[in-house]
């Protein structure tokens, strides 16, 4: 069926908030001393808020609602709520706010805004991402939350639930999204990109739909690039994915690609390439990158390319060689290289 997404504003994304281990007696009836919708309206959505004022702290919080009176509608605008208030007593834990000052300014307090990403017919995409600020502190701290469903039923929408079962969906996502985010970022580390893409489901669990595909975020604290809050977005079209996703997420109409969608007849080799090509880039401006050699050079291998694999093999080792000699002397940990070009370390 086709997507009927008609609600696309601008995305917020921020940064998971910072965890604190202290232990703080608060009611969220307490806390949340005023709840109210604003007055406007957009495409069946409606701002509810929550304003409450603590004498330490100030909460300013605004997610969605939608306007219906069937019970499905119901049952998810009283999900979204709880869940926002329940986001709104762990955070005033996570960010210590009774510990603060009294009388220290700027004051605490935690903010919002929300993106509803998709909202068809069938299924409901959204995300609320919050703010929050402890007085004192250098810089704010962050996190969001999303809610996938389906409308009817109230069911979550899963990475399950969205690809076709005996699927290698987490070697899919893992080089797609690498792909992603090597063009977005070159301020992080290949190995950081790397380690946060890894072909392991819990690595993209943060993801909501839109219109265009689907968009899995991540924490630009773990993946570098930013000294602020945020998220660093990886876009991956539908089409892109349209043999691996099951029917019902297939749009009738999707975006057109600049390269071949995945298959299954020569998966391998594609992901392969799209892998090369990441690293080609990454090289592209960090020129001097012995592990990008090294790790492309392991991908032309596999597609039985051994010139191009060991010349990329004989480039990293001349860098590493170079980086040892203007390195400080070297500690009691010692590195050897594998005949595959893999580093490994002994003691």
């Amino acid at each position: 069926m086709a997507w009927d997404a008609s609600y696309t504003p601008r995305r917020w994304r921020p940064l998971k908030a910072r965890t604190h281990n202290h232990a703080i007696a608060i009611s969220i009836s307490t806390l949340l001393t005023t709840l109210g919708a604003s007055a406007h309206t957009t495409n069946s959505v409606s701002t509810a808020a929550i304003n409450a004022h603590h004498k330490k702290y100030d909460i300013r919080v605004k997610y969605p609602q939608f306007v219906s009176s069937n019970s499905a509608t119901k049952r998810l605008n009283s999900e979204i709520k709880t869940r926002v208030e329940k986001e709104i007593y762990n955070g005033v834990k996570r960010l210590s706010f009774n510990d603060v000052v009294e009388t220290e300014t700027p004051r605490s307090y935690i903010t919002s805004t929300y993106d509803i990403s998709l909202n068809s017919p069938r299924f409901v995409s959204l995300s609320i991402g919050f703010q929050g600020y402890t007085a004192g502190a250098v810089k704010s701290d962050g996190w969001s939350v999303s809610i996938n469903e389906f409308k009817a039923s109230g069911q979550p929408i899963t990475l399950g639930s969205l690809f076709k079962p005996n699927e290698p969906i987490s070697e899919i996502l893992s080089t797609l999204c690498f792909q992603s985010l090597t063009s977005l970022t070159n301020e992080s580390s290949l190995e950081i990109l790397e380690k946060a893409t890894e072909p392991r489901e819990s690595s993209f669990k943060d993801f909501s739909l839109s219109k265009k595909g689907i968009l899995f975020d991540f924490d630009l604290s773990k993946i570098g690039g930013s000294d602020g809050y945020g998220t660093a977005e990886a876009l991956i079209p539908y089409s892109k994915l349209r043999e691996f996703l099951k029917p019902e997420f297939v749009p009738k109409t999707v975006q057109p690609l600049t390269e071949a969608p995945l298959n299954s007849t020569n998966l391998a080799e594609q992901l392969a390439i799209i892998r090369i090509a990441s690293y080609s880039n990454w090289m592209s401006l960090n020129t001097d990158d012995a592990h990008a050699y090294r790790q492309r050079g392991v991908w032309y291998k596999r597609i039985n390319r051994p010139s191009a694999a060991d010349a990329d093999f004989a480039r990293a080792k001349e860098l590493e060689s170079a980086n040892d000699i203007s390195s400080p002397p070297a500690t009691t940990t010692t590195t050897t290289t594998t005949t595959e070009g893999d580093p490994q370390k002994s003691e």
